[in-house]
């Protein structure tokens, strides 16, 4: 079903006039329908019976706050619109928090509502997603997309920071509505641990993993596909952490309610094949690790074809394998080619393409391909700081400075070495692998150059 778009109308402050401005070209370029004061107002009539006549024409009022305080025409835009509530549950209030915004000075009718966030948007494809994300539609209810919808679609589109908040107030609403037990709590459990897996804050992961678990077992039984997720998740976060015996504990136990569930040529049992092909990667199973990957990008092959991102993911996994195994040029070969199908499916700048630029960086450099090397990782990096994701910052950091330290660049890349340790010591602790390599690159370099 196709809807039309929600009819907006653009509320600001004379202060924040440029930034009204700069909204309003975002949106109509992305064929947003937008009343807009300075495109809609006719000279010589009554502007202010124009605007409040506007305001009853529109399904969402977008208000435009910043340091400036509300203005007396803004607060009757505000105040319209606030009736129009009582009258039209359907209608909306968007806050849009412009730079240097502080949440304890918005007007208290703007307080309790879920806010598009620009404070921290550092480009206009930022800005435009997360402002479209607000006013998205549900294609199947033909009505506004909920707070768990805006999540899911800024999530898919990387932007982890921006996702997190709508997850969050998902989840108030739905443990004021169901209590803190039913399913649909354990699901929002589940996205919410993901985001902050993706972060790089496994102590965070693992309590919303954890709860998921606890409540779908009680709602489902032990032997659950759901419950199979569950440990999915929580087998990644102590892979992450170095703790792979108990990892692949978890995973084989993921993966046999997975097989039982779903039979063996299912999306989900692929899935689970991989995740656990990468624990016995990360002890050194290589050879084992290595059929679990095929035995899985095979099935992903025959389920969707080679364009689908479960593809992608399995090519990028054995490149890092054949990494592992010292067989650069053949690793190449398939992160190339992971690279190409990730760029095509996600777009330039998602983070897992971030991440397969990382891995072909690291190629390249055991390749003595240094400047390659450089470029991709540089694209990494950069990536990883526009979507927050600070453990692939802190890894990439190291990446970087290994191919600076192979280059004779030593000061750069002992910086370089200085912000992945501080950055690894913050998520991981001093103890992680990354930490431990990080400080130990620094030590030599300071040995050396004493």
């Amino acid at each position: 079903m196709t809807s039309p778009a929600p009819s907006i109308f653009l509320s600001y402050g004379s202060g924040d006039r440029a930034a009204a401005r700069h909204v309003y070209k975002l949106l109509s370029s992305a064929g947003a329908d937008v009343w807009f004061d300075e495109t809609q107002l006719i000279p010589g009539t009554p502007w202010r019976d124009s605007i409040l006549n506007a305001l009853k024409s529109v399904n969402t009022l977008m208000v435009l706050v910043s340091q400036n305080s509300i203005e007396k025409m803004q607060g009757v835009e505000l105040k319209t619109a606030v009736e129009k509530t009582t009258r039209d549950p359907k209608f909306r209030i968007i806050p849009v928090l412009l730079p240097h915004t502080e949440i304890e000075k918005l007007h208290p009718v703007l307080r309790g509502l879920q806010a598009v966030d620009l404070r921290d948007a550092a480009d206009d494809e930022t800005r435009l997603r997360r402002l479209l994300a607000s006013i998205a539609i549900d294609r199947d209810a033909g009505e506004t997309a909920n707070d768990e919808e805006i999540g899911d679609n800024l999530r898919e589109a990387g932007d982890l920071s921006a996702a997190r908040p709508f997850y969050e107030k998902a989840l108030s609403i739905m443990t004021a509505t169901f209590g803190e037990s039913h399913p649909n709590i354990g699901r929002l459990h589940r996205k919410l641990g993901s985001i902050y897996f993706e972060q790089g804050d496994l102590v965070s992961a693992e309590r919303y993993f954890r709860s998921a678990l606890t409540i779908d077992e009680l709602a489902f039984g032990s032997d659950h596909q759901t419950v199979a997720a569950d440990l999915n998740n929580l087998g990644l976060v102590y892979s992450a952490r170095g703790e792979s015996d108990r990892a692949v504990a978890t995973l084989q136990r993921s993966l046999e309610i997975t097989k039982e569930a779903f039979g063996e040529n299912s999306h989900e049992f692929a899935t689970a094949l991989n995740n656990v092909a990468l624990v016995m990667h990360a002890r050194g199973n290589l050879d084992e690790a290595m059929k679990y990957l095929k035995e899985s990008l095979l099935i992903a092959e025959r389920i969707s074809g080679p364009a689908h991102p479960d593809v992608a993911n399995r090519l990028n996994n054995i490149a890092g394998l054949l990494h592992d195994s010292g067989e650069f040029e053949e690793a190449r070969v398939y992160s190339e080619e992971a690279l190409k199908r990730s760029t095509e499916i996600y777009g330039e700048t998602h983070p897992k393409v971030g991440s397969r630029l990382h891995n072909l960086g690291t190629i390249c450099r055991e390749l003595n391909d240094l400047p390659k090397a450089q470029a991709y990782l540089e694209r990494a990096l950069s990536i990883a700081e526009k979507n927050g994701a600070m453990q692939d910052v802190a890894l990439t950091l190291n990446s970087l400075a290994n191919v600076y330290r192979a280059k004779g660049d030593i000061s750069d890349a002992l910086a370089l070495y200085e912000r992945s340790l501080k950055i690894a010591d913050t998520i991981y602790g001093p103890e992680n692998p990354l930490a431990r390599n990080a400080r130990a690159s620094i030590r030599s370099i300071e040995s050396t150059e004493s």
